[in-house]
């Protein structure tokens, strides 16, 4: 899972896990019209809102950076306004296939639902907490893991993330 693109990102000055001053979500919803969004995509959306909003007030209260990574461009940046409203974070778009990696190379705290990025974090050392909607680390992979881990669960709410993120 992940790319070998990440071996050409090295993490030359690893972070104090203990230290953290922002953290990064990576969204893996692109932007789409309202006629293109199924069912299943909007589910997938809404959860990925209540993650955005519960990560806002959690940085807002711990004076932290909060950081999005968008998996679309910069054209379609309306989209995850519309979606997240307009909060006290920054969102970052797709430039390129090496601005996510340097997006997490400078992170002190990755959270995810099912993303290889994500999963790519992890194996550089760097602290992360996953939400993956269907099954960790993603789903039909192969091997099966509880719903429930060290730093994943597959259930949301905000005492959960409160309890992942104050480890």
């Amino acid at each position: 899972i992940g790319s070998f693109k990440n071996n050409f990102f090295y993490l030359e000055n690893k972070k104090d896990i203990k230290k953290i001053d922002s953290i990064l979500f990576i969204s893996q919803v692109r932007a789409a019209s309202e006629s293109d969004i199924n069912p299943k995509y909007k589910i997938k959306i809404d959860n990925e809102i209540r993650i955005v909003k519960a990560l806002e007030n959690y940085c807002k209260r711990n004076n932290y950076l909060f950081k999005i990574a968008a998996k679309s461009t910069e054209e379609k940046m309306d989209f995850y306004k519309r979606k997240f409203g307009d909060g006290k974070w920054t969102i970052f778009p797709l430039r390129g296939w090496h601005t996510s990696y340097d997006l997490v190379n400078d992170s002190s705290l990755v959270v995810f639902t099912n993303s290889t990025l994500g999963l790519e974090a992890l194996v550089k050392g760097i602290r992360c907490v996953a939400f993956p909607p269907e099954e960790f680390p993603v789903e039909n992979h192969g091997k099966r893991f509880s719903k429930k881990g060290p730093f994943w669960s597959e259930k949301f709410d905000e005492k959960i993330l409160e309890h992942y993120l104050q480890k």
